[in-house]
């Protein structure tokens, strides 16, 4: 049986009012509005002028994209179900202007298939393949772990290397995201281990290199229980973008900077002491461009939802003010990328009763451009969350209309989207 993320914010208008009460500093919980009584159905997009269609052979029903570069190959991961039960793992590579028959990493009834809580793939160093995966770990909705399995064949083949956390307890394990790292790989993850006894949900870390997973490494102790988080390498080592939780529930973006030397440090993103008492299940999107890093995230303080974006620079990432891109109730959902010169934003916009895949160029000092819409899909969790990257003078997205053709891959020119005003520029 598919697993979702229970009563996650179907509007994603995420007013603390509209928030499940806590029952307990840690526990699993979920934001949530009440959908309406018939959801509006969002017909197939028609892409804008210039964007061309690059979805890979995927089966119906396929979902949760991701996509990630191998030099100058794009790969992409998704979730198709199988016609008896459960749900397989797919992977494929975009090479020459064609794309790779699709492998199957991973299949089986025990698979833990989520709109949120995805699939990914990360390409290290020496060239070899790292897809990591959900398995649920035992009957409760949220007992789960991540599998990770390694290519060294160009994807190929896949061997299971096992499980990337060393907690072996029946909680949720998650929401990774992965940064090379010399010559390994960085995984960050949400680790539940705490839970168990009435704890927060933990920020943590594990290095990955060869078939060697190594322990586990503790990057924040109380962090939002079900927010995706968003990596990047980093002045020789990585960092890590995530949703913090303070005991008076306090859930603003901060950022563990994870130097190749030096002590690590943390910063707070956009300081808006957003209180909300339910996880928004709406992470960050992080992205490194130069000596910049670009954090484009989801709040809605005071109940108002927004998407906002703040660029830092030097060595320690000092962060600049939040510039706003969207305040006419987004359902967030955001993903970023560098571009040659600043980053680019995407988000889920409100489009009437359906949402709108929009994105905005951003300049090195955080100015944003008009945002460009590229297609339509529903504006409920099965229109998951969309993916971004650059290649080359390309951008590339991926998304998902439940109500249509289901999973998308499209690729736009770079310099098709819109410059910021000349007075943003100055």
């Amino acid at each position: 049986m598919r697993a979702t993320v229970a009563a996650a914010l179907a509007l994603a208008v995420a007013a603390a009012a509209g928030a499940q009460p806590p029952a307990g500093h840690g526990q699993h919980q979920v934001s949530s509005v009440a959908p309406p009584a018939t959801r509006a159905v969002a017909p197939p997009s028609t892409l804008p002028a210039g964007a061309h269609d690059r979805t890979p052979a995927v089966a119906p029903g396929a979902f949760a994209p991701s996509l990630a570069l191998a030099g100058d190959d794009l790969l992409a991961t998704w979730l198709e179900p199988l016609p008896a039960g459960g749900h397989r793992v797919r992977w494929a590579r975009h090479r020459a202007g064609a794309w790779s028959p699709p492998v199957t990493v991973a299949e089986g009834a025990d698979l833990f298939a989520n709109w949120a809580d995805t699939p990914g793939t990360v390409a290290a160093a020496d060239g070899a393949l790292y897809v990591w995966w959900l398995a649920k770990s035992a009957p409760a909705t949220y007992a789960y772990d991540v599998r990770l399995a390694r290519s060294t064949d160009g994807g190929a083949t896949f061997s299971a290397l096992g499980t990337l956390h060393d907690d072996h307890s029946a909680v949720e394990h998650g929401f990774v995201s992965a940064a090379a790292e010399g010559r390994g790989i960085r995984f960050y993850y949400l680790d539940g281990r705490a839970t168990s006894q009435g704890g927060p949900m933990q920020l943590r870390s594990a290095r990955v290199e060869g078939a060697t997973i190594g322990a586990s490494e503790l990057v924040d102790a109380a962090v939002c229980d079900c927010c995706p988080t968003a990596a990047t390498a980093w002045a020789d080592g990585s960092a890590v973008a995530f949703r913090d939780r303070t005991p008076d529930e306090i859930r603003d973006i901060r950022l563990a900077l994870r130097p190749g030397t030096g002590p690590g440090s943390q910063i707070e993103v956009g300081a808006e002491r957003w209180r909300i008492e339910g996880c928004p299940v709406n992470g960050p999107a992080l992205a490194v461009g130069r000596d910049r890093l670009a954090v484009a995230w989801f709040s809605a303080p005071a109940d108002r939802a927004r998407v906002a974006v703040a660029v830092g620079s030097g060595p320690a990432a000092q962060m600049g003010p939040a510039v706003l891109l969207d305040a006419d109730r987004p359902l967030g959902r955001v993903a970023a990328t560098s571009l040659a010169e600043g980053f680019a934003v995407a988000w889920l916009a409100r489009a009437g009763e359906v949402a709108e895949l929009r994105l905005a160029r951003i300049g090195d000092r955080g100015e944003a451009s008009a945002p460009l819409a590229v297609a339509r899909t529903s504006a409920g969790r099965a229109s998951g969350v969309p993916r971004l990257i650059l290649r080359g003078d390309d951008l590339w997205l991926a998304w998902t209309e439940p109500d249509g053709p289901g999973l998308r891959v499209a690729s736009l020119a770079a310099s098709a989207l819109p410059r910021p005003p000349r007075a943003a520029r100055r």
